[in-house]
């Protein structure tokens, strides 16, 4: 009865083990759950349920040139963290809709007013561990914007450019940081792809100005934000905007002349962002940090291009980068007296001057007029007596049938060809010029 008891006892800890197991394994997978579902208002077919497919919520279409006019996201949420999603959109004509919550429609329906722009965020527990990003096919640039994430814009606003199509993911908070950005040039308008971290936006050597700009945080890394403000020709310094908001204007024919750049929230504590700027007159400016302006001040300088970077805390100063070196020796000019330093462009030099000059070499010869200089080698009469004279050996008293004789040596100069002798320098005096020691601007 003892052993029976005890084998009892043993199988009834073994299930517990076993359903503790499954519990575990059940809470796992309940913790990593969750989809979405959504319906959308597309132009010419009216409402369309949402695809479901490799964790993606896909609303629209692509390739049909078709407007999305509303939508609806439904996020269901077993991660195992409270919270859900709140959304708004940017209509034609009507500007932005309120903030809507999970599984509401925003937009309009009825109207064929085309969908510009749309943010998406989380609420809730759920945003310390996850993140909501979102990438929208707008009419002309395609899917170049990228993914953007927890509240960043995605789509356009003021440029009358339709959404096509959406695609939603939940992703875990663990995604390097990055950054995208465009501007609004001269002639051109909009860059219709986003440069990243570093690369020219604009242009240099055109002589055209930079009327707007849109910068976005890309990565969930860290959270927070990137906010910044330019000065614009007649207006000033406008208001800051964030993530992805457009800076400046459109259609007006405004330089921007500075901007200012910021991060914002847990990011900040982690990254410097760093930004310098070509400015009209005076080429590549020195790199601004962390909300310093970057331009100029009371000139009435365009900017041009622009290059932003984001740079961890522990990675030191920035110099040149892509092969750019800035001119000037700060990032914000203002009006000044200049003040004129020498800068050598090529130092002095001398060059050796060469010409080409015969060259005669001095040889011993044999009596037949080949060289001997092996006369240093005491055997070699006697190998030359051996190979010429007929009648005796090693030496020989009379000259052989052709009157050579070892002995009768000569001597004499002979040519051997031409060789590029130096025959003095030419002096190359340094080449200068003057320029500003503040601002680079180079004297005329």
């Amino acid at each position: 009865m003892r052993k029976m008891a005890q084998k009892m006892i043993a199988i009834a800890v073994a299930m517990v083990i076993v359903l503790g197991m499954a519990s575990v394994t059940q809470m796992d997978t309940l913790a990593a759950s969750y989809s979405f579902e959504g319906e959308a208002h597309v132009q010419t077919y009216g409402d369309r349920a949402g695809v479901y497919r490799n964790n993606t919520l896909i609303l629209g279409t692509t390739g049909q040139a078709k407007r999305l006019e509303r939508i609806k996201i439904r996020f269901n949420n077993q991660t195992g963290y409270d919270g859900s999603i709140e959304y708004r959109v940017h209509r034609q004509t009507y500007g932005w809709t309120n903030w809507v919550k999970n599984n509401q429609f925003a937009g309009t329906k009825g109207e064929a007013k085309r969908l510009e722009g749309i943010q998406i965020r989380l609420t809730g527990e759920i945003a310390e561990h996850y993140s909501i990003r979102y990438r929208v096919h707008i009419q002309t640039y395609g899917w170049s914007q990228g993914w953007q994430y927890d509240g960043a814009l995605a789509g356009t606003e003021g440029e009358a450019k339709r959404l096509e199509s959406l695609e939603v993911q939940l992703v875990p908070k663990s995604e390097t940081m990055g950054l995208v950005y465009r501007v609004h040039r001269q002639t051109y308008g909009w860059e219709t792809s986003y440069k990243t971290m570093g690369q020219v936006s604009g242009t240099t050597g055109e002589g055209k100005r930079l009327e707007g700009i849109e910068i976005a945080l890309t990565g969930n890394e860290y959270s927070g934000s990137i906010e910044y403000s330019t000065h614009v020709q007649s207006y000033g310094w406008m208001n800051e905007v964030s993530n992805g908001m457009m800076s400046g204007t459109s259609g007006q024919a405004k330089r921007l002349e500075a901007i200012r750049i910021r991060l914002k929230g847990e990011i900040a504590n982690h990254y410097n962002i760093c930004y310098r700027v070509h400015a009209q007159t005076y080429g590549w400016l020195s790199w601004a940090w962390n909300g310093d302006p970057a331009g100029t001040s009371g000139l009435g300088k365009r900017l041009e291009a622009i290059q932003i970077v984001l740079v961890k805390k522990d990675d030191g100063v920035l110099t040149d980068l892509n092969g750019i070196k800035s001119k000037a020796a700060f990032p914000y000019i203002t009006p000044h007296d200049c003040k004129w330093k020498t800068v050598v462009d090529e130092p002095a030099h001398e060059t050796p001057i060469y010409e080409e000059q015969d060259v005669y070499e001095n040889h011993s010869t044999w009596p037949d007029g080949t060289i001997c200089d092996e006369l240093g080698d005491s055997g070699a009469k006697q190998r030359w007596c051996a190979q010429h004279c007929v009648r005796c050996f090693p030496d020989c008293p009379d000259p052989d049938p052709q009157g050579r004789c070892a002995f009768t040596i000569l001597w004499g100069s002979y040519y051997a060809g031409t060789k590029k002798v130096q025959i003095g320098t030419k002096r190359t005096e340094a080449i200068t010029h003057q320029e500003c020691g503040y601002c680079g601007l180079r004297k005329q």
